[in-house]
């Protein structure tokens, strides 16, 4: 998976790059407001003990985005954003517990992002830093199968660069490519609460805009290391007490999708 996303970022620049000399105006950033919807489809997967597929979670997600840019000045500018993203058919299979369908799954990850861009004679490029705080729910007992919830909350530092390029007086191109430090991440599966504070996240995106409207693809990558272990209960054999251990194995996520949205 890192060797596609290595190749995939490659392409992306060597793309971004060549389309910004190929055009000869110079977009800049302005402050706007935008609203999307996005339509993707979503990999949660869990790798323990040699498993090459320990648990899964797979769907069709549908969500809905707002992006807010203020500019300080005509260079220093700072953006918020937030999504919402639900899925009523995830699909959950696990090698030692089987399969559960119509899994009630859904997530939201709120960001704020300051950073400066910088004009040059045919295109824009952006850096940025932030915070962000993703929050991500399943429903194993509303899968009708005797489960548990789970609940997901990560604290992060996101780091990435925008790119614009104008490819006429009414459409431009604008690309992103970003970097996601874990910062902090706490598990609690079923009233069980772990730590998971190792991993990282990256965003790639491409949005063709024309007018007020903007189309494109984008890809999130996650990749969450093993948590500490939590003690869950007691257990009692042959008259003695044993402790039940509890862990959250590493895990990754991907979703891969397509945006349109409104800029006013």
């Amino acid at each position: 998976m890192k060797s596609k996303l290595k190749v995939f970022s490659i392409v992306f620049v060597v793309v971004s790059s060549f389309i910004s000399q190929s055009f000869a105006t110079s977009p800049g950033l302005e402050s706007s407001n935008e609203i999307g919807v996005t339509l993707s489809g979503y990999k949660y997967q869990e790798l323990k003990d040699g498993y090459n597929n320990f648990m899964s979670i797979k769907s069709l997600n549908v969500g809905m985005d707002y992006i807010g840019t203020l500019m300080l000045d005509s260079h220093w500018f700072m953006r918020g954003d937030a999504i919402g993203v639900l899925s009523g058919n995830a699909n959950y299979a696990s090698d030692g517990s089987g399969t559960i369908d119509n899994v009630p799954n859904w997530y939201i990850d709120v960001r704020g992002l300051f950073g400066r861009g910088f004009d040059f004679n045919n295109f824009t490029l952006a850096p940025y830093i932030g915070i962000g705080y993703r929050y991500l729910y399943n429903d194993l007992l509303g899968g009708g199968a005797g489960g548990y919830t789970r609940e997901s909350n990560y604290f992060y530092l996101p780091v990435g660069i925008m790119h614009e390029v104008n490819l006429s007086e009414q459409s431009k191109l604008i690309t992103m490519l970003e970097f996601d430090y874990l910062i902090s991440g706490t598990q609690d599966s079923g009233g069980i609460e772990n730590k998971q504070d190792s991993g990282y996240g990256a965003r790639l995106g491409c949005m063709y805009q024309y007018n007020n409207w903007s189309v494109g693809p984008y890809l999130t990558y996650w990749h969450i290391s093993d948590s500490n272990w939590k003690i869950a209960g007691l257990v009692e054999k042959e008259g003695k007490l044993y402790q039940l251990l509890f862990q959250e194995p590493h895990n990754y996520t991907v979703e891969a999708g397509l945006k349109v949205s409104y800029r006013f």
